[in-house]
């Protein structure tokens, strides 16, 4: 990957909509040389896939919390029954296995405090939580789906 590439990237991640065309005019190169580097970007798994970024409160979703969980798994096959629930879980918009305090931390949402109680109480009805911690988003300051400056894209 070089800096066309990360040029190319950076375009996509600012709007991945655009055309090839509007592309290759921002970064100075041919339709089908664009073409072939995002098809290259996408072959190599540099590009994993394009989404629409929703916004959850317009679907009644007001609440969004971090939920920092320990579990008591000790079944063989736990974490990928674990994870099977989250991927299913269209209330839990991201979950990563921590090294530290606690083992997973879940971004989720919910339409009141009631719905976030009742995910927490089927988590650990269900998944056995031996400790949790929760935090309410009071008011997102950044949440950016693009890697920008950090991966050296700008």
């Amino acid at each position: 990957m070089d800096g066309t590439d990360r040029k190319i990237l950076e375009q996509l991640q600012r709007n991945a909509r655009q055309s090839v065309k509007e592309i290759s005019a921002a970064v100075g190169l041919s339709l089908p040389t664009v073409s072939e580097r995002i098809r290259k970007l996408e072959q190599g798994g540099v590009i994993r896939g394009y989404t629409a970024l929703l916004d959850y409160e317009k679907f009644g979703q007001q609440f969004c919390c971090f939920c920092l969980l320990i579990l008591r798994g000790s079944e063989t096959n736990f974490d990928s029954e674990f994870m099977a629930y989250v991927r299913g879980n269209p209330r839990i918009l991201e979950c990563h296995r921590l090294l530290g305090n606690y083992e997973y931390l879940l971004k989720v949402v919910a339409s009141s405090v009631r719905d976030l109680e009742a995910l927490l109480c089927h988590l650990r009805d269900d998944w056995g939580i031996l400790k949790s911690s929760t935090y309410t988003v009071l008011n997102p300051i950044k949440a950016e789906a693009s890697l920008g400056a950090q991966a050296g894209l700008e």
